[in-house]
């Protein structure tokens, strides 16, 4: 309980630098709403990077990536139905093309357009599933996914299943591409 708390302060509260490692000056990204089922991290700029223009750019694309998902997630019922999600990734991923890169070194640029590609994997998987589920039954298995609990949503199927462990492989490379680039999480 008392290390809850201490990670909720330190996610919630900016926290001036003092000497000890602890920075997040911004906390726009360092906060994971309590409804993404993504395993989402907290994230603040290493102190002293040298490229703090790249570090700048990489910061403010992942503020824009979480915060466009989120909205987006958020807005689902849970009785949302694959229309619905496959709908939300549509919206999403014109949202994330449109997000200026140029800045971003080209590793981090890299993995975050194979993130893309493969969250459009994922939006053709659920093309062929059934237009209806139990109440509450279909977005629990796409929050299984996400947690790497693919028996959970056995009922969606192994292209689905493959299509979600990249869409999850894609993402953790790119919070490694941005602590490679001055991102701590």
């Amino acid at each position: 309980m008392r290390g809850r708390m201490l990670y909720t302060l330190l996610a919630v509260l900016p926290i001036a630098y003092s000497g000890c490692g602890l920075m997040p000056q911004e906390v726009t990204i360092s906060t994971k709403p309590a409804n993404s089922p993504r395993n989402e991290r907290a994230f603040w700029k290493k102190v002293g990077y040298e490229n703090t223009a790249a570090q700048e750019a990489i910061y403010a694309v992942l503020d824009q990536e979480k915060i466009a998902y989120n909205a987006g997630y958020t807005a689902l019922p849970p009785s949302a139905q694959p229309a619905a999600f496959r709908a939300f990734l549509k919206q999403y991923l014109t949202t994330q093309r449109q997000v200026d890169l140029t800045q971003c070194p080209e590793s981090f640029q890299e993995a975050f357009t194979a993130y893309l590609q493969a969250c459009e994997k994922l939006e053709t998987a659920l093309k062929p599933l059934p237009g209806q589920y139990e109440k509450n039954t279909f977005l629990k298995g796409i929050q299984a996914l996400y947690q790497s609990n693919p028996r959970e949503a056995e009922f969606l199927g192994g292209d689905v299943a493959q299509a979600m462990r990249e869409v999850n492989s894609r993402f953790e490379q790119v919070y490694m591409t941005a602590r490679e680039n001055g991102i701590e999480s």
